[in-house]
């Protein structure tokens, strides 16, 4: 099943309309073979006298709870939000867990290891289809229309760390005895997985990949130096294939690539006026600085954060952010500090702990290069989101843990009732069924998101299953509500005209989305209520500037005055 997971299962995709978690259809897939795991894991407990764990395993376990903990204490601003969170996190800690359960032995995780570079293959070929095929790529596979080597995943940056992750996997692989004293193909295998996955690195011009890759290598070079300086055939072909891989991508696209990387670093030099990214992480330190203790609340943050733009512009009038809503600072951290203050920002800080001292347990042989092997995606969770918008990312950063942790397990006796043992096996039983069924009816309700934008929904009920799904129905909702709009503008229907303006005033309490602000102000110009068209338009130009149809109505507002417009 762990094969499934790491190779099978992150390669399904149809159409969709993107962004986070069960949006993106094959994070569905993935968290469906990831809950069977973890379930079986637990059913599987009550059969043995011993629990094992990581020997810091409260650490770890301490996050979780701290952030349930100041949800409760600051507040939950939207429950769905927070309560899909806690699972993902909860569930995320239950196939962590459940990974110690099987008592696998270090020669399967190698092997398993080998097969997650085969993952990093599929993905890598994919990107090199992207980049020769551009826009006449097969329906099957997702379509990026600039060339850029996205692989199945949404966006660069989580093919790039990705990718850098194989490149290290495989790096560690060569030192182990699988493939040292294993069949040669592995060691061809190997080589040429990397140099694929170090060309795409290079060709994207991804920061935090090429970031990641340059911490990484020297961290396991360090750790495993006996074998490579003893290994004089491999590693030099080695670090010959890398520096062509490398080198053959900057001839190919020198637009992108390490040109590109450097390009990104002078902008950071440049301050607020050259790069979204300082503007974003100044307004969050603010709003950390406004709830340190229990933070905003779990959900709060894409209203806050919006609504602190305002300030922050008056100080930087000429400040660089994004033009559309943001969701996430994109620093982990401080998306944690600012929804759960510094209760949560303990719990990650407890976690890291936990990490380094299972770590500074392992001889120097291993201690820095499992830590490579976690660099690449720890550092991406420093800059982006990669977790939300890629479940793969998540469970392999999880079993990369697992193998982390790996040799400072615990065997705790277990001692079970009779009730106690039934009792485990049978919420073991109900729950795996209940997540399967669950995500079963997300996945059909990603299907009509697909055959909505094929335009192959029936028109009068395009979402009959996504509107009873906990997940989706918010955004059926939000669609409807938009597609209200479009029809009452078109035939002239005030009264539903008037539910949406009413239903945008609530919406951007929560959920500030330019969209609404610009529907909202055009639906109270077509209801002829200038006053509440400008009212609109000021609050949304506040948060977005940039945006020409409410700068221009503002602009009209305070030249013939609110009354007359």
């Amino acid at each position: 099943m762990l094969a499934l997971l790491l190779l099978v299962a992150p390669l399904y995709f149809h159409p969709n309309i993107g962004g986070t978690g069960f949006r993106i259809p094959h994070n569905i897939i993935l968290w469906s073979v990831a809950s069977i795991i973890a379930f079986y894991s637990l059913y599987k407990l009550t059969f043995s006298q011993f629990l094992y764990l990581p020997r810091f395993y409260l650490y770890i376990l301490s996050f979780p709870v701290l952030v349930w903990c100041s949800g409760v204490l600051a507040g939950v601003e939207i429950a769905t939000h927070w309560f899909f969170r806690l699972l993902y996190i909860w569930g995320g800690l239950l196939f962590l867990f459940g990974l110690f359960q099987h008592r696998l032995k270090q020669i399967q995780l190698d092997r398993l290891l080998f097969i997650l570079l085969f993952s990093g293959l599929l993905h890598a070929l994919v990107g090199l289809t992207q980049i020769i095929l551009v826009k006449n790529m097969p329906s099957w596979l997702p379509v990026n229309p600039s060339g850029v080597p996205t692989g199945l995943f949404q966006q660069i940056n989580n093919q790039a760390s990705f990718q850098v992750t194989i490149i290290i996997v495989g790096l560690w692989l060569v030192t182990r005895p699988f493939i040292r004293h294993g069949h040669y193909w592995r060691f061809i295998s190997v080589v040429t997985i990397i140099s694929l996955s170090a060309f795409i690195v290079s060709y994207s011009g991804s920061r935090v990949g090429a970031l990641g890759f340059l911490l990484a290598l020297p961290l396991l070079l360090s750790s495993r130096w006996q074998f490579v300086k003893t290994d004089k055939k491999r590693w030099p072909l080695i670090f010959v294939a890398l520096l062509l891989a490398i080198s053959s991508a900057n001839l190919v696209e020198n637009k992108r690539g390490l040109t590109s990387v450097l390009e990104k670093a002078t902008a950071i030099n440049s301050g607020y006026s050259s790069t979204a990214r300082l503007g974003m992480y100044d307004i969050s330190l603010n709003l950390i600085k406004q709830k340190p203790l229990f933070g905003h609340g779990i959900g709060s943050f894409v209203r806050v954060w919006q609504y602190g733009k305002p300030a922050f512009y008056q100080q930087h009038p000429d400040a660089v952010l994004p033009s559309q809503r943001v969701s996430h600072p994109h620093n982990e951290t401080i998306f944690w500090l600012v929804e759960g203050g510094l209760v949560a920002g303990l719990g990650l800080l407890l976690v890291v702990t936990g990490i380094i001292l299972s770590l500074s347990k392992l001889p120097p042989s291993r201690r820095y290069a499992y830590a490579a092997l976690l660099m690449p995606i720890a550092l991406h969770t420093q800059v982006e989101l990669p977790f939300y918008i890629s479940a793969q990312h998540w469970f392999v950063f999880l079993f990369l843990l697992a193998v982390t942790l790996w040799p400072s397990k615990k065997a705790f006796k277990l001692k079970l009732s009779m009730a106690a043992t039934k009792s485990i096996r049978i919420i073991s039983i109900i729950a795996a069924i209940s997540s399967i069924g669950f995500l079963s009816h997300s996945y059909a309700a990603s299907t009509e998101f697909k055959n909505y934008l094929l335009k192959k929904s029936p028109i009068d009920k395009p979402f009959p299953i996504a509107q009873q799904n906990p997940y989706f129905k918010s955004l059926v909702l939000d669609l409807m509500m938009t597609s209200l709009f479009h029809s009452s503008k078109k035939y002239e229907i005030d009264s539903n005209m008037k539910i949406f303006a009413e239903w945008t005033e609530q919406e951007i309490i929560y959920n500030p989305h330019i969209l609404y602000f610009r529907l909202g102000m055009e639906s109270y110009l077509s209801l002829k209520q200038h006053i509440q068209a400008c009212s609109f338009a000021r609050k949304g130009n506040a948060i977005y500037p940039k945006e020409e149809s409410l700068k221009q109505l503002v602009k009209q507002c305070d030249k013939k005055g609110i009354a007359l417009y």
